[in-house]
């Protein structure tokens, strides 16, 4: 049986806490109408076009300061339709970590974080086979200053907790 923790919010275990949750979809891609999905759009494991917006999927990482993994939110990031073109371009090709981060926006609203939405981000790209990393610029905002920080054990928990009870 894997680690448990004991939830303070139910007072029951539950597995993990989990260091890594992921965003299946950018949230503009189920504002989207099935048809218009169709016609102007598509969604794959890493990258999603709809209605003229452009998104690639990438790693949020949070250190966490007394575990020997970080914490990660896989989300989604907005990029220009020419940055989402040079990704493209770039997928297989070694060296493609030296490209300059493209500048975007955070596509995925995240739980616990109200505003997340739309934060400005950098997508900087890694070596092939490895998923962007998503790095928040700097502003105001609990998301930002988590990331700037890091998290501890006990955050991650109540992460877990709250989103095991949402």
């Amino acid at each position: 049986m894997g680690e448990q923790f004991l939830c303070s919010q139910c007072g029951k275990p539950h597995p993990g806490p989990a260091f890594d949750y992921d965003f299946p979809a950018p949230d503009a891609w189920a504002q989207l109408t099935e048809r218009c999905r169709e016609l102007r759009g598509y969604l794959e494991e890493e990258l999603c076009v709809g209605d003229d917006q452009h998104f690639i999927k990438g790693n949020l990482w949070i250190t966490v300061t007394d575990a020997d993994q970080d914490f990660n939110w896989t989300v989604w990031a907005a990029i220009s339709a020419a940055d989402f073109e040079r990704s493209i371009e770039l997928w297989d090709e070694a060296g493609r970590e030296s490209e300059p981060a493209y500048q975007g926006a955070l596509a995925n609203e995240i739980p616990l974080f109200p505003g997340s939405l739309g934060l400005p981000v950098h997508v900087n790209t890694l070596s092939v086979g490895e998923r962007p990393w998503i790095q928040l610029l700097p502003g105001d905002h609990p998301l930002i200053e988590e990331q700037l920080a890091g998290i501890t054990r006990t955050r991650v928990q109540q992460i877990a907790e709250a989103i095991a009870h949402k």
